[in-house]
């Protein structure tokens, strides 16, 4: 029969060999050498390899405790290795597939259908099959896809069409242009400064004319005094430029770090008032789900099998209630 496990992964010779194990560790380290390369698996997935090892031991520890023989536990264990197979296929919970892809492989091994199935396990050895898958592989069915299945992870990323880069700062007819807002420098006035030169001029030529008639002491001292006040406005007017491009980097820095902080006070509000609740809402609700998980896998599978126990009864019943065939006259 084509969908018949027996001897596909066991032997006669290694089914005796384990049940001649004496330690568990022992055990482990038998199946290990018989199953160098598990399906799915590589020499660096040594957490996997243990998990596999693991389930495998404690499947023919089940047989070696119900006295299965070779046959029996051979078949055993190669529908949980079937079943381990098919439901580490898609990182998804399917377990209404998966459970009935289990089901329908032992089934095939409880019937005597040839070509369609063959009967390896009683009724009672099939009940005693399908509690033991139900209290161990499938109580663990979310354990075994984290475990065996790729991870999906999910990347988010935030576009905000509102903040735009800072521009630089542009000079431009004096002044210092910033988000489209001028900021001028105050520049001397030039009425003022040729007043003040005329001024100086006109007290520099009178004092001239009025040293001719002095003493050459006097006139010393008198070209010391008229010199000095030539060097004032030039000193004056290079202290008032020293300190309007001082003020004015102060100015430009002050708007830049204003605008800098209204931008990240302005996304932190927005990320916090969108984002944050929908993030909690999420997180709550996938909590909530987890948790809920066992209590509807517990039931689907009472449920599974009360239906399988309904089918397997009427089975019996159509078989017990089938007249005798009448024997021939003579």
């Amino acid at each position: 029969m084509a969908d018949c496990l027996i001897w596909r992964d066991l032997s006669m010779k290694q089914v005796y060999d384990f049940y001649d194990q004496k330690t568990p560790d022992d055990a482990i380290k038998f199946l290990g050498a018989s199953f160098e390369n598990p399906d799915g698996l590589d020499g660096t997935s040594s957490d996997k390899r243990a998990i596999l090892l693991d389930f495998y031991y404690y499947v023919l520890a089940f047989a070696k405790e119900h006295r299965f023989p070779p046959e029996k536990a051979s078949a055993f264990f190669s529908i949980m290795k079937a079943t381990h197979v098919h439901v580490t296929e898609s990182p998804f919970p399917r377990f209404d597939s998966d459970y009935a892809f289990f089901k329908d492989l032992l089934l095939k091994h409880c019937i005597n259908r040839p070509p369609f199935s063959q009967q390896v396990f009683t009724f009672s050895e099939m009940k005693q099959i399908s509690e033991y898958a139900t209290n161990t592989y499938f109580r663990h069915y979310l354990m075994y896809k984290y475990a065996f299945t790729k991870q999906i992870k999910l990347e988010f990323k935030i576009s905000n069409a509102y903040c735009t880069p800072t521009p630089s700062l542009e000079r431009l007819n004096g002044g210092a242009v910033e988000y489209g807002l001028e900021i001028s420098v105050d520049a001397p006035d030039g009425d003022a400064m040729n007043v003040a030169s005329e001024q100086l001029v006109s007290s520099t030529e009178q004092s001239s004319t009025d040293s001719d008639s002095m003493n050459p002491q006097v006139q010393v001292l008198t070209d010391i005094a008229t010199a000095a006040p030539e060097e004032e406005p030039t000193a004056t007017a290079a202290a008032s430029q020293l300190q309007n491009s001082d003020e004015e980097p102060k100015e430009e820095k002050t708007l830049e770090q204003s605008k800098h902080d209204i931008a990240s006070e302005e996304l932190k509000n927005f990320v916090m008032s969108t984002l944050a609740p929908r993030l909690d809402e999420m997180k709550a609700a996938l909590l909530a789900k987890l948790s809920n998980q066992e209590s509807e896998l517990n039931a689907r599978i009472k449920k599974l099998e009360g239906e399988e126990e309904k089918a397997l009864a009427v089975q019996n019943d159509k078989g017990k209630k089938e007249p005798a065939k009448p024997k021939a006259k003579k």
